[in-house]
């Protein structure tokens, strides 16, 4: 839904319309994290390049040092979407999966 939330100065958050929404806010508030989505090199390919993502949110500390791990992988086709290209990137505990198939 995108709904628009606000913290209060007591810690109390409103404005969100369901469960989900007001998990997000305590998550985001415990812990600030996000998925990286980007691309990786590929060989033999029918593109340079290969669109992929963390199968789990990252702390937002952590995101630009997964990253540049990212930087490094280089995979060769064919890959199909789901498949696992790295297990435990850089040691930081998510694996990386590709978000598209490339023949």
């Amino acid at each position: 839904k995108g709904c628009q939330l606000t913290l209060g100065s007591d810690g109390a958050i409103s404005g969100f319309q369901c469960e989900r929404g007001y998990e997000f806010a305590l998550q985001e508030l415990r812990s600030p994290g996000a998925v990286l989505t980007s691309t990786v090199a590929i060989l033999g390919g029918l593109w340079p390049r290969l669109p992929c993502k963390t199968t789990q949110p990252l702390p937002r500390r952590l995101l630009k040092q997964a990253s540049v791990e990212l930087s490094k992988i280089i995979v060769k086709a064919p890959v199909g979407m789901g498949d696992i290209l790295c297990r435990n990137l850089g040691g930081l505990g998510v694996d990386v999966i590709a978000t598209r198939a490339m023949r």
